[in-house]
């Protein structure tokens, strides 16, 4: 999240709204050597154990021992592995490199199990990019960012406003338990034409509650206005999501700044297929009544 300051100064009755009109308007693969998350005992959600010799096996964790894991393969019966023939095993959500891979039969693998759940309309959660993972974003034709997972906890970015802001963001992302995950983002907009100049830099905490199929997510921090730093505000915004059917999410997140009047919510019906998304929703802007802005958006993963 980001604020702009405009050309002329503005009273702190709109901060908010027109920093997140500003950025609504814009709003592979893991080499493979070994990894083994040691915290996937008991976790609810599908892993993916791949083998030195090729194997990909798609299931639940059962026990990890210092020479072996025991694995629960999907659909069938429980299965020992020698750890020392273990190359990767994690949450197939973090498992980047799967895409490279062939399509499973019967519906063993499908990539929609990503949920691509690592931001909101204009909230980023808890939930990392994994390392190599890159993701292209549009949104109303007018903001383009660029996204990369650098580890499977750290992804940088950046972008554009067309035709005149620049966008710099970065995400630090840790999961405390299976349903609770910490982080912290940092965003620059920097302003460059006659309509918009100066550099905002935001800094905020994360805090993310559940799982990439159903989450709450809460997002804190200072906008601090290099130019004007009284008029930096306090910027919070609460949100989630929901997956509803294999293809399909919906979610929403509304930001607010206390001492500042209005709420600015947003809700998105999502629609993903392996690498591609599709956006469909409104933002509503509050003054003195509610109105509502279409948008729609598009993403794609490589």
């Amino acid at each position: 999240m980001l604020l702009v300051k405009l050309h002329k100064p503005l009273s702190m009755k709109w901060p908010l709204p027109v920093f997140l009109i500003l950025l609504l308007s814009q709003l592979p693969a893991l080499a493979q050597d070994v990894y083994i998350d040691s915290t996937l005992v008991g976790s609810e959600e599908q892993q993916v154990l791949h083998t030195k010799r090729g194997d990909i096996f798609f299931g639940s964790t059962l026990s990890i021992a210092t020479d072996s894991i025991q694995f629960q393969i999907r659909d069938l019966s429980a299965v020992t592995f020698p750890r020392s023939e273990v190359r990767w095993l994690g949450l197939v959500e973090n498992a980047g490199w799967l895409r490279d891979e062939v399509t499973f039969p019967n519906g063993i693998y499908d990539y929609e199990v990503l949920h691509w759940s690592e931001n909101l309309s204009y909230s980023m959660t808890a939930f990392c990019l994994s390392r190599g993972t890159e993701e292209y974003r549009n949104i109303s034709i007018l903001y383009n960012v660029f996204d990369a997972g650098l580890t499977d906890h750290f992804s940088i970015g950046g972008g554009m406003i067309v035709p005149f802001l620049f966008v710099i963001r970065s995400k630090l992302a840790f999961s405390v338990g299976e349903k609770f995950h910490l982080g912290a983002g940092m965003s620059h907009l920097i302003g460059t034409g006659a309509e918009a100049e100066g550099f905002v830099s935001h800094l905020f905490g994360i805090g993310t509650f559940g799982t990439p199929k159903q989450y709450l997510n809460i997002t804190a921090g200072v906008a601090h206005e290099w130019e004007f730093p009284d008029d930096s505000p306090f910027i919070i915004t609460i949100g989630g999501g929901v997956s509803f059917a294999p293809n399909w999410k919906i979610y929403a997140d509304a930001g607010l700044s206390p001492g500042n009047e209005g709420i600015i919510p947003t809700i998105m019906l999502s629609w993903f297929k392996k690498r591609n998304r599709l956006e469909f929703g409104v933002l509503g802007v509050a003054d003195g009544f509610i109105s509502a802005i279409p948008m729609i958006g598009y993403a794609h993963r490589f």
